[in-house]
């Protein structure tokens, strides 16, 4: 019986480096939920947060603080939980973009990262039955790939009740699900709802003649529970997500003025322009696409009606040879 044991442990020591070698080649031709293809690195994450994204300053600071604390507990109690809130183009889906390219190697083709969006995969209210069931093994499959997945849901106020108390289960302190962790998981959410609050709240500084960076995120976190517990009409709001406090933070994205837009006028150049950096013609360009943009109110007009989501279409009627000295040509490679 002792010469089995030693003769198990001189097999065991000598494929260990083999099989170690096995892992090593599969991580290097394929993802891996490990530190070599997910970054937990704070300065890269509010460094691109910074240089992304336009205004929002309560938005990225929230956001940041949030993650980088998630991240860096090594056994968390629960899921990381955001609910981000506010008008169209304001920066919603974009900063969970931001968040998946920051945190994964591989990007916009990493496999830890699920979208779902409510008006696309749930269109039909009369298929909650079939859907709870999709949704369950949505999220229990992303997360047994990698526990420490980026999960968004988009649009989550159009779900029926049902739905939401089926999303629930893996957002509270469970140790375990059927054997899956979903602590080290993050869940954002996403919802125009309370988008009128915000505007109002945004409104009322500028009428005072005060600057947008300082809303304090306690007014603005104020403005969205207080819709959250008094909306009715979404099922979002009616279910126990907001009773259980499962949310961890309500993220507010507040109305794009003419100066968030001309950020996002010049990122949109950056991208599409052959340039390194921007040339004296930058601000021609900028001025010319903004041209394109409508703004709101009427008696003051420094609000977007659409954030920064007409942007590309914007500069894309730019006419770039337009002023003598400033004719570029776009990047047309694929």
């Amino acid at each position: 019986m002792r010469y089995r044991f030693f003769t198990v442990q001189i097999i065991v020591l000598f494929i260990l480096p083999y099989v170690n070698s096995f892992w090593d080649e599969l991580c290097f031709t394929s993802e891996c939920c490990n530190n070599n293809y997910i970054s937990d690195d704070p300065t890269k994450f509010e460094k691109m947060l910074n240089s992304k994204i336009c205004g929002q300053h309560l938005a990225k600071d929230i956001i940041n603080k949030a993650v980088l604390f998630h991240w860096s507990d090594p056994m968390p109690n629960k899921p990381l939980v955001m609910s981000l809130h506010g008008p169209t183009g304001t920066g919603k889906t974009f900063s969970c973009q931001v968040h998946r390219d920051a945190k994964f190697t591989r990007g916009a083709e990493t496999a830890y990262y699920k979208f779902i969006s409510a008006p696309v995969h749930f269109p039909f209210e009369k298929e909650t039955v079939r859907y709870k069931k999709e949704l369950r093994n949505m999220i229990r499959e992303q997360v047994v790939k990698c526990s420490r997945s980026l999960i968004v849901i988009e649009e989550i106020h159009l779900l029926p009740v049902d739905l939401i108390e089926t999303l629930r289960i893996f957002l509270d302190s469970n140790d375990q699900l059927e054997g899956v962790d979903y602590r080290k998981a993050t869940f954002i959410l996403i919802s125009n709802t309370g988008q009128e609050g915000l505007i109002d709240l945004a409104h009322n500084y500028e009428l005072q003649g005060r600057e947008q960076n300082e809303i304090s995120y306690k007014e603005a976190e104020r403005v969205l529970t207080t819709v959250a517990y008094s909306d009715r009409t979404s099922g979002f709001y009616q279910n126990l997500l907001i009773a259980r406090h499962l949310i961890d933070y309500y993220i507010p994205f507040l109305p794009m003025k003419t100066s968030h837009v001309r950020c996002c006028i010049a990122e949109e150049l950056k991208r599409r322009l052959k340039l390194s950096k921007f040339n004296d013609c930058n601000e021609y360009f900028i001025s010319q696409a903004l041209r394109h943009i409508p703004f709101y109110p009427e008696s003051n007009p420094v609000f977007a009606e659409s954030g920064c989501k007409k942007v590309r279409q914007a500069v894309s009627l730019v006419d770039f040879d337009g002023k003598p000295g400033c004719s570029v040509s776009l990047r047309t490679e694929l």
